[in-house]
């Protein structure tokens, strides 16, 4: 029955009638479910040309149907499938997959698809064809390749995708090397990410946004304060305009050198632009101000938060908490937690430790142990931190057996991390 209904959609393909996109995906979706993605390849061109009106890419459709059902391997023996057949592959398309699948944090699997579509995969290796039979990966997908290795602090992964791409005889442009340069200074890298921006500017690129907010970050971070505003004065004469992402690094890294005034005066001016922050920037200020202990400025910026609709997160809660904690309003903290529950807000590792190292420095070890209990029965593993306050609250109060017991537990299965 489904053979005769694809006997009777290509025929009118064929007859030039129009097929709505929605048909083809049902179409092809019954393929790749049913494992017949040989049919998809043998009838590919003549599908493509179909919907070439349409702008209905079959090749994306399929392999993100492949992708989203975790049938990898059948994607990727799709992928190689068509190439070996002739079919020329859009690389924007490609790029497309290759973003989405990164995005899913799914790195092995990009990274496999990433070495596939320039034929070098080393467990997906393809046949050798004709150059004019593949594909080659533009700027913007080595960008996109630099960039999630970036995201989860492989500095060099990053660097060897670069050098990659000037191999294969591609020209960096100022994403890339904003990207690389946001690389270097994450690692703390500040005179090669200094390097590389001097290049931008001798390639003629004007520097971007990224580029200026991942360099100012870069300074802050190692602490120098005034070349970071330098940078940004710079920026502004040469008429960049900051966005929010340049204020959170500037406010963040303000706040992070005990800078709070100056802080508040970028948080201001992005205000008084028409910025609204993000929930990242005032979670910094909160965070400034519990430190500061200072419970006007913490309530003013909690206050803004629901004026603004920005929605608290766990984050959020985790610094209230603390705050509350270590002015020693224990009621506070724990109301505090049961509102983020009430929220459906998770708490985290870091929530619970906060808690229970709260509770315990105030005395309170019977609610500190019940916390930990909550915290197992709700299956969020308890990490070294944890481990070592209720090791320190059992050695304060002299129950060296239960903190004895607890180092052996730690040393012999050893704690989630």
């Amino acid at each position: 029955m489904f053979g005769k209904s694809f006997d009777i959609f290509m025929h009118v393909c064929v007859k030039g009638i129009f097929v709505s996109p929605n048909v083809v995906s049902l179409l092809l979706g019954s393929l790749v479910d049913s494992h017949c993605a040989d049919v998809i390849v043998d009838k590919y061109g003549e599908l493509c040309s179909a919907m070439r009106e349409q702008s209905f890419s079959v090749y994306e459709f399929v392999m993100n149907r492949f992708m989203n059902r975790g049938e990898v391997e059948m994607g990727f023996g799709f992928h190689k499938a068509l190439i070996e057949g002739g079919f020329g592959l859009d690389i924007i398309t490609c790029n497309k997959i290759l973003k989405a699948i990164w995005m899913q944090n799914d790195i092995g699997v990009a990274d496999d698809y990433f070495n596939m579509v320039l034929r070098t995969g080393p467990r997906h290796r393809l046949l050798l064809v004709a150059l004019d039979k593949g594909i080659k990966l533009d700027v913007i997908g080595f960008s996109s390749a630099m960039d999630a290795y970036v995201k989860i602090g492989d500095l060099g992964r990053v660097i060897q995708i670069y050098k990659r791409m000037l191999n294969e005889g591609i020209s960096p442009n100022v994403v890339s090397c904003s990207i690389l340069i946001k690389g270097f200074c994450q690692n703390g890298r500040i005179l090669e990410a200094c390097g590389l921006f001097v290049q931008i500017l001798k390639l003629g690129f004007e520097p971007s946004i990224l580029t200026y907010s991942a360099l100012i970050a870069g300074f802050f971070k190692s602490g120098n304060v005034r070349d970071g505003l330098y940078l940004y004065e710079d920026m502004i004469k040469k008429r960049c305009e900051p966005d929010t992402i340049v204020y959170s690094v500037l406010i963040n890294g303000l706040c992070k050198q005990g800078l709070v005034g100056d802080a508040l005066r970028f948080f201001f001016q992005a205000m008084n632009r028409g910025l609204s922050p993000n929930v990242f920037t005032l979670n910094t200020l909160l965070d400034s101000f519990c430190r500061l202990k200072c419970i006007v400025g913490v309530m003013k910026v909690y206050n803004l938060m629901g004026m603004l609709n920005i929605k608290a997160d766990t984050v959020t809660y985790t610094i209230l908490i603390k705050g509350a904690a270590q002015l020693g309003r224990v009621d506070e903290a724990l109301l505090l937690f049961f509102q983020m529950l009430k929220k459906d807000i998770k708490p985290d590792s870091i929530t619970y430790c906060t808690l229970i190292d709260g509770l315990c420095k105030l005395n309170k070890t019977s609610a500190g142990l019940c916390i930990f209990d909550f915290m197992c029965k709700n299956a969020v593993a308890p990490d070294i931190a944890i481990y070592n306050v209720l090791i320190n609250m059992h050695s304060r109060e002299g129950h060296s057996e239960a903190a004895l017991e607890l180092f052996v537990h730690v040393v012999e299965r050893g704690p989630s991390v």
